[in-house]
């Protein structure tokens, strides 16, 4: 799905989220206002409710690099002095942990499915 761009962050999946209930519930308020709001949010939040967001995008990011043609991916790890470093993922198979009960695993899926629509 994100093969070729960049997956999507933690914020930036709370955003849409919150954003979408936002438009619904506020339809006459401006993009840029709501933006404002849902970031103001975002640094109210306590830091489990970040901490799943961050999980999300993390498994969104890995998956991502298991659906590539060859499971090798240069991915920026973080930024020092305005430089990225880099590492390099080879044939990954599953790097994530399987979850401790199918039921929690298929509610993620389905938090993460309503968000992004990917079995649409």
């Amino acid at each position: 799905m994100y093969s070729n761009r960049k997956t999507p962050n933690a914020f930036l999946i709370y955003r849409r989220e919150k954003q979408s209930w936002l438009r619904r519930n506020y339809p006459r308020t401006p993009q840029r206002a709501l933006s404002g709001i849902v970031a103001q949010m975002w640094q109210n939040e306590l830091p489990a409710t970040r901490g799943k967001y961050e999980s999300i995008a993390l498994r969104l990011s890995i998956e991502n690099v298991n659906r590539s043609v060859n499971n090798r991916h240069v991915v920026p790890t973080d930024y020092v002095n305005g430089l990225t470093h880099f590492f390099v993922i080879e044939n990954v198979v599953n790097p994530v942990s399987p979850p401790l009960n199918k039921e929690s695993s298929s509610i993620e899926d389905e938090f993460v499915n309503s968000i992004f629509n990917f079995d649409a």
